[in-house]
């Protein structure tokens, strides 16, 4: 499943599980992804699911294809509850 993270800071999309992530869990590690830009977890406005129309495409963005260029791409990693940093983005997009 695939989440966009709005927030003042940057762009951000990432991967979790479709099952067996709690959604406290979620909101945790994207406040750290946002903490690590210089952003506080008070600064996300809203988590919502991407799409199911846009898989393909994001998939092949967190395959290495050019897809989503402006977004930062996340995985969510079960065994630690964290996000790990896929892609970064481009920032003359």
């Amino acid at each position: 499943m695939f989440l966009n993270i709005y927030s003042v800071g940057p762009m951000i999309i990432v991967r979790v599980p479709e099952n067996g992530v709690p959604w406290r869990k979620i909101v945790q590690a994207a406040g750290r992804i946002l903490q690590t830009h210089g952003f506080r977890s008070k600064d996300i406005t809203s988590i919502d699911r991407e799409g199911l129309e846009n898989t393909a495409k994001l998939e092949a963005a967190f395959a290495g294809g050019p897809q989503y260029a402006a977004f930062l791409l996340y995985d969510f990693d079960i065994s630690t509850g964290e996000f790990n940093l896929v892609r970064t983005h481009k920032q003359d997009c």
